[in-house]
């Protein structure tokens, strides 16, 4: 993996993924980073875009769906109904006030 150099001659770090302790309405970063993966797709979430996650699970979520997707998961609920893609209501838990993520 070659690092990229910045102005003067030194490697750039590669971006490093944050540990993360999800509470209800914030978190605390456990160890230093500039993203999480969501749990349901694996896509990385830079920590000023983490809106969503779950508290019991400690996991984060890319958008509203992922987390709905989730939530149906773990309940034993899962369907493949249309309707997901239609109907992602927000997360009781873990919901951080803000402007909404495009989904």
């Amino acid at each position: 993996m070659s690092h990229v150099m910045n102005f003067h001659g030194h490697p750039i770090p590669p971006q490093r993924e944050a540990r993360i302790k999800y509470l209800d309405g914030d978190f605390q970063v456990l160890r230093e980073g500039e993203f999480v993966r969501c749990a349901v797709t694996g896509d990385p979430i830079r920590l000023e875009n983490l809106r969503y996650w779950s508290v019991d699970r400690q996991e984060a979520y890319k958008s509203a769906a992922e987390s709905y997707l989730a939530e149906k998961r773990f309940s034993g609920r899962f369907t493949t109904s249309p309707e997901l893609s239609r109907h992602c209501p927000k997360p009781q838990l873990g919901w951080r006030s803000g402007p909404e993520p495009p989904i």
